[in-house]
């Protein structure tokens, strides 16, 4: 196998880097003697149908598929907006034109934040900390006194004011959306604006005729206007009607912190908006222990305008193993959130990796929390999967999940052969 694919390597070389020019005067000098070298031209045909495959690849990886280089745009990755450019925003419209959630009502089976949340009950919200430009004074003297630097607790049992909301400008009342999405006409779907799919793949009991592993724990919703949209997917943490829940709050209180910002029109730049993110995101865990929800994972993308340009800005804030990818005509697809898992490692598909809600205590867990930006055309197509559907086409976990056609290669095989008489002899 190794020789047939050195073999195919060397001739796509040397076929892909010959002189393109001279491989043309030698087919118009050979052209007026076919007759006389027509077996010569037989297997010249065939070498070149050997390698007609190859070279279609390589051009179009070169070249792209009209001829011309793709230029894939930039993808950063941060623990925070901090850690990221400043691309300022040109005003967002508030019309909008689409708006869809789901399965089974989405998040409109869940009420809106009847509370105020508590600030002391999370520890996503302090951007500084998080970020990695961090000073590492703060690091030393955290290490110091043995208190970390996320949950730098005071003697009374409260946060330090030096590391909560209050110091970046976040208070309890911004938390509180000031425009529910109740008033939102959640059948106004619009398909090439928003759309969302959600099935299940698990086999059926062949009583009820029920999937297993039902309710589906997936829940997604999209809010599209004239030149922004919010999407977002939570993937509930195991099965269940906790799961369920946990993923329909995630969504709303997602979603309703993000559109109140949009209607107040607070984004002035990306970092306003992975600012409004990090708040989203305890808006819906917030409402998760409200709720008395279980875990879910949480992926969120806002595409927004960039001022003086035609391109936009994509932000996607993530936690767990919900990821981000984007289509274009020429450059296909790619991820955004590469950041926030690792593709080099075998890793374990049972964990998500972080989810929001009550993992330890009333905290959540942010161990791959990540924020990641890129740059979008119009015409490109945004779109945010769970694990059931990445999974698929991921190659570290097609490593392990592809069928074993060697007998020597599954697992076990001794010690079946080994039970196997001794079972016929029994019976």
């Amino acid at each position: 196998m190794s020789s047939f694919i050195r073999k195919r390597v060397r001739g796509l070389l040397k076929n892909t880097f010959s002189n393109a020019s001279n491989t043309h005067n030698n087919d118009e000098n050979h052209r007026g003697r076919n007759n006389h070298h027509s077996n010569g031209q037989q297997q010249n045909d065939i070498k070149a149908s050997d390698f007609a495959e190859d070279n279609v690849i390589y051009e179009r990886i070169l070249t792209g598929r009209h001829g011309k280089k793709v230029e894939i745009p930039e993808t950063y990755a941060g623990k925070t907006g901090l850690d990221l450019p400043v691309i300022h925003l040109a005003p967002l419209k508030k019309h909008i034109r689409s708006c869809f959630t789901g399965p089974d009502g989405g998040l409109t089976r869940v009420g809106q934040m009847r509370q105020q949340p508590i600030v002391r009950m999370a520890n996503l919200d302090d951007e500084l900390s998080l970020s990695s430009y961090e000073d590492d004074g703060d690091d030393d003297d955290a290490e110091g006194d043995g208190r970390t630097a996320r949950l730098n607790m005071s003697g009374d049992g409260g946060m330090n004011p030096s590391h909560s909301m209050e110091a970046l400008g976040f208070h309890p009342t911004d938390l509180a959306p000031c425009c529910s999405t109740d008033t939102f006409d959640w059948t106004t779907c619009n398909p090439l604006r928003s759309y969302g799919a959600s099935t299940s793949l698990y086999e059926k009991h062949p009583v009820t005729g029920m999937n297993a592993g039902t309710p589906i724990a997936d829940v997604f919703g999209i809010i599209s206007r004239e030149n922004n949209a919010i999407i977002a997917l939570a993937d509930g943490v195991n099965w269940g009607e906790g799961a369920r829940l946990a993923a329909r709050c995630a969504i709303r209180g997602a979603l309703d912190h993000l559109n109140a910002a949009v209607e107040s029109n607070s984004f002035e730049t990306t970092t306003d908006v992975f600012h409004c993110m990090l708040g989203a995101f305890h808006a819906g865990h917030s409402l998760i222990l409200q709720e008395g929800g279980a875990l879910t994972t949480l992926c969120v993308a806002f595409v927004a305008p960039i001022k003086n340009s035609d391109n936009y800005a994509l932000c996607v804030a993530n936690v767990g193993d919900s990821l981000c990818f984007v289509y274009n005509h020429a450059s296909g697809v790619r991820e955004v959130t590469l950041a926030s898992h690792d593709i080099a490692q075998m890793r374990d598909m049972r964990d998500a990796g972080g989810a929001l809600g009550p993992v330890d205590g009333r905290n959540p867990q942010l161990h791959n929390l990540t924020c990641s930006m890129t740059f979008v055309q119009e015409g490109d197509i945004v779109f945010i999967t769970s694990d059931g559907v990445s999974d698929n086409l991921d190659p570290v976990v097609g490593k392990f999940c592809v069928i074993k056609k060697d007998e020597s290669e599954k697992e076990n095989c001794d010690i079946i052969e080994e039970i196997a008489p001794k079972t016929s002899k029994a019976q």
